[in-house]
C-alpha cells in the first residue's frame, strides 16, 4: 500500500535535486491507481499534487509557486494562519465592532453597519 510518506520522499528528492523528469517518473509510479493502492492521506496528497501539476502545465502558476506548494506538503506542520482578533471590552456582550479595530478593512467593507457606527461613537475605530 502506498503511503503519504512515500510521496513526500519523492517530493523532497525533487526539491533537493530539481530533476523534473525523475520526479515525474517516480511520482507517476506511486500515484498510478493510488485510489486502489494507497491510504486515504496518500490519495489526498497525490490528488493535490496532480492538481498543481495541471496548473503548472497550463501556465497558471510559476515554477516557484509549484515548488513552494510542494515544500508546504513535506513540511505539513509549518503553515501561515490568519486569525481574527477579538478585543475584550467591558461593554455589552454583543459588541461586535471590536473586530473592526483589528482589521479596519472589515469596517470599510461593511460600510455604515450598526457595528461600525457604534464603534465610531465609542472611538474604537478611527474616523
Amino acid at each position: 500500500m502506498i503511503s503519504a510518506s512515500q510521496i513526500r520522499e519523492v517530493v523532497a528528492r525533487y526539491l533537493s535535486q530539481e530533476d523534473a523528469e525523475k520526479f515525474i517518473l517516480e511520482f507517476s509510479a506511486l500515484s498510478y491507481n493510488i485510489h486502489k493502492n494507497g491510504d486515504a492521506e496518500a490519495v489526498a496528497l497525490a490528488t493535490m499534487i496532480e492538481s498543481k501539476m495541471a496548473d503548472f502545465h497550463g501556465k497558471f502558476i510559476s515554477v516557484a509557486d509549484f515548488s513552494d506548494f510542494l515544500r508546504s506538503l513535506i513540511n505539513p506542520f509549518v503553515m501561515n494562519v490568519s486569525v481574527p482578533v477579538m478585543i475584550s471590552t467591558t461593554g455589552p456582550v454583543n459588541f461586535a465592532a471590536g473586530v473592526g479595530m483589528a482589521y479596519q478593512a472589515w469596517v470599510g467593507f461593511f460600510g455604515t453597519s450598526g457595528a461600525a457606527e457604534s464603534a465610531s461613537k465609542r472611538r474604537l475605530v478611527p474616523e
